[in-house]
């Protein structure tokens, strides 16, 4: 059975729409003000974990398929071979792999941005940007023309808000809350002052818990080890609950 794309099959007016956009948008700069974690809810990667493991083996079951079988998969790959020593360190089943994921990708991306379109129809973006006056994170006033940065405070088919790059910045953790000094908060500024990497705190944690980890380096292992002390003493979080927000949050 082909795929077929979920549609909401809505007849709304453009005043509909903008009237449906402007609640939406009051609604969020208020959630802003009580709790701006409420800003960027994603659902626990373990919970879907089953579905992308099962697209996982999927990937890979298909991958070595048509690598094997006659047919515009192996055509291609032999007609654009790596060249030089390159073509045996990349075997076509990996190369397979590699560009299935790639066409999932572009998928997953069109897919999304017609999840936009789904309430707002094909003016959704532009919709949305004509709503914002102001950054509801930053307060900062939108310039004619300014493009910010559509967010989506959940990725559940509900249209994105037009905030400012600082204003989506705090959003995303890139930096703290003025006035949020949460755990959270800390930990994304101390790994933005140390430029630090997710998997170097996830590993100097698990270091700290006892586990095996293998660093490329000493001073990596020193630093990793370093960066996760920290974190603890300026959180009060125990390693574990260090590990766990980070899975948590797919990072």
């Amino acid at each position: 059975m082909p795929y077929q794309r979920p549609t909401l099959n809505l007849s709304l007016s453009k005043d509909e729409k903008i009237t449906i956009l402007r609640e939406y948008f009051f609604y969020y700069q208020d959630v802003a003000e009580k709790d701006p974690e409420q800003l960027n809810v994603k659902i626990d990667r373990q919970v879907s974990g089953e579905i992308l493991d099962s697209i996982g083996v999927f990937l890979v079951t298909k991958s070595k398929e048509l690598s094997e079988k006659p047919g515009p998969f192996l055509e291609f790959l032999n007609q654009t071979s790596p060249p030089g020593k390159m073509k045996s360190l990349l075997p076509d089943e990996y190369r397979t792999f590699c560009l299935i994921l790639n066409a999932l990708k572009q998928w997953v991306s069109a897919e999304q941005a017609a999840t936009d379109r789904a309430i707002l129809g094909g003016t959704a973006r532009q919709t949305c940007r004509s709503i914002a006056t102001h950054c509801i994170v930053t307060g900062e006033l939108f310039e004619p023309g300014e493009k910010g940065h559509l967010h989506h405070p959940v990725r559940d088919g509900r249209p994105p808000i037009l905030l400012s790059e600082g204003g989506h910045a705090v959003i995303e953790k890139q930096v703290a809350i003025a006035g949020l000094d949460t755990e959270w908060g800390i930990i994304c500024e101390q790994k933005k002052k140390g430029n630090h990497s997710w998997d170097r705190l996830r590993n100097g944690c698990k270091a700290h818990l006892g586990e095996d980890v293998k660093f490329s380096t000493k001073n990596i292992a020193s630093t990793s080890k370093s960066f996760a002390k920290k974190v603890h003493d300026l959180t009060g979080m125990s390693y574990q609950q260090i590990l766990d927000e980070i899975n948590n949050r797919g990072l």
